[in-house]
């Protein structure tokens, strides 16, 4: 996310409307804008007015797509589920938790494969293998700081994901064409 935000600043910043009013390439991947992106456009639009609306007309440069990329890798990261870095801050959070959650979100990324984006099924199955997490030595409760910390990875989690990144990308769409 540090380097996320500077980014998505900077490529919100150099993307520029369509050339012709109304054009949408058919070449093109729709992908659905996360809360973060949304804020952040909303943020610079404030500042630069003539910053175009992010709908069809608008046309990303390559350094607002690799931070769109950026925004999702950390959302599929941050899950709190499995060996995933937001599975670990839960098990830190708490054990008996994290393992009923991965259990749930695996569950919810079979589901969401199969209505929003067929990518989650991938998902699902690399967090099989890891339901159970290891076994870790006792370990002290977590100082307030660290609980504050472990929050700010859920707001990220929030903030980033979608559960639909690719518009069109569904199990049921791609069986119904």
């Amino acid at each position: 996310m540090v380097v996320a935000i500077p980014a998505l600043i900077s490529g919100l910043l150099l993307s520029q409307p369509m050339a012709a009013a109304g054009f949408q390439s058919t070449a093109s991947i729709s992908v659905s804008v996360p809360f973060a992106l949304s804020i952040v456009h909303g943020i610079v639009r404030w500042f630069h007015p003539s910053l175009p609306p992010l709908d069809a007309s608008f046309n990303p440069h390559p350094v607002l797509v690799a931070a769109w990329i950026g925004l999702f890798i950390t959302s599929v990261n941050l899950m709190p589920a499995g060996q995933l870095d937001g599975g670990h801050i839960l098990y830190a959070v708490s054990p008996r938790v994290h393992g009923w959650a991965t259990n749930t979100i695996v569950f919810l990324l079979f589901f969401a494969g199969t209505m929003f984006w067929i990518g989650w099924l991938v998902w699902g199955c690399f967090l099989l293998p890891s339901l159970k997490h290891p076994p870790v030595g006792e370990a002290p409760r977590l100082t307030k700081w660290r609980g504050w910390l472990a929050f700010a990875g859920l707001v990220l989690f929030a903030l980033t994901f979608t559960l639909e990144p690719f518009a069109g990308g569904s199990l049921m769409n791609l069986l119904h064409n």
